[in-house]
């Protein structure tokens, strides 16, 4: 099911979504309607945060199997009788607009500007790394992969904490 199925209908389940995930609402209403697309560091904590009502291949379609190359290729939909083009269907297109409609003072827009600076917080930051695993661990060390993949697994919220510390702005130094 795809993320606008998935908040069509459930009143307050946008915000709910977006308080699980850490991210503004108005992020959520755009990767739903397609604005935006749902960066592959959200797409695990998606999948967790909708109890698996919204898979990683629903948010990522066209690409799920070169980020999750551990997920099985068969589709548990298609095996319940769900055909292949009723899932090409719920894919999300952008929301038309109208032509030579003005978005600069749109409200929505100011939003879209504001969460695309806001940190991942270090749970989904965790979960980002607890779900490329296998591929973080085959970056590092090509050879041993499958035996450092549970360790990383297993550290991931450390190396989450670790990696916001490194990566947090370092304040400029003064001379005096």
């Amino acid at each position: 099911m795809n993320l606008a199925t998935y908040l069509e209908g459930r009143h307050g389940a946008q915000t709910e979504l977006a308080r699980k995930l850490g991210c503004p609402p108005q992020l959520v209403w755009q990767w739903a309607r397609g604005i935006r697309p749902i960066p592959i560091e959200r797409c695990v904590p998606i999948e967790q945060a909708t109890d698996g009502a919204v898979t990683r291949r629903d948010t990522r379609p066209d690409d799920w199997r070169q980020i999750w190359p551990e997920l099985p290729e068969g589709d548990e939909r298609v095996a319940a009788g769900e055909s292949h083009d009723r899932r090409a269907a719920d894919v999300d297109a952008p929301l038309p607009r109208e032509p030579g409609e003005d978005r600069r003072h749109d409200p929505d827009r100011r939003a879209d500007a504001r969460a695309a600076t806001q940190p991942m917080s270090t749970e989904a930051l965790a979960a980002a790394i607890t779900a490329n695993a296998p591929a973080l661990a085959h970056a590092l060390a090509p050879a041993v992969a499958d035996a450092i993949a549970p360790a990383i697994v297993a550290d991931a919220p450390a190396l989450a904490a670790e990696l916001k510390i490194a990566l947090a702005p370092k304040p400029k130094k003064t001379e005096g």
